[in-house]
């Protein structure tokens, strides 16, 4: 009789609605087709990266060759090609 009172007593759980649980008309399924994937048109090689490096960083060349070679990463890809990646950028003048 004690524990029936103490179940009892306790306050219930309050039940949410989902949409996705919702039995009826209310109820949405999400399906996935087919599944992709899509790289981007212009790739960059470990070469490619010293190759540039050379040119950008003079001073810290060894180091940042050095990153380069322990990423292990052989290839990129990239929306842009690395020419214009490496471009000079310069900040606009707002007046």
């Amino acid at each position: 009789m004690v524990a029936t009172w103490l179940c009892e007593s306790r306050p219930k759980k309050r039940e949410v609605a989902s949409p996705l649980h919702t039995p009826g008309p209310m109820r949405t399924s999400i399906t996935i087709p087919s599944t992709a994937m899509a790289l981007p048109r212009h790739t960059i090689t470990r070469e490619d990266v010293k190759y540039y490096m050379d040119r950008i960083f003079e001073r810290q060349l060894d180091a940042m060759l050095s990153v380069v070679d322990k990423t292990q990463v052989r290839k990129r890809h990239s929306l842009f090609p690395v020419e214009y990646i490496i471009k000079p950028r310069f900040a606009r003048i707002i007046r």
